[in-house]
């Protein structure tokens, strides 16, 4: 094996990992966002049946 064959091996693997961490950060960032949209629907909910 070459060392550029190697070397392009390695990019292709950080390009996948980094891809891969991008969407991870995404699926958390919108987990999070539909968990925050729910509990303020609650709350929003609970304060009217107060009422």
């Amino acid at each position: 094996m070459s060392s550029t064959s190697t070397s392009r091996h390695h990019q292709v693997t950080a390009e996948r990992r980094v891809r891969h961490q991008a969407q991870d950060v995404v699926a958390v960032m919108a987990f999070s966002g539909l968990l925050s949209v729910a509990c303020a629907v609650a709350l929003l909910l609970l304060t009217q049946l107060g009422h």
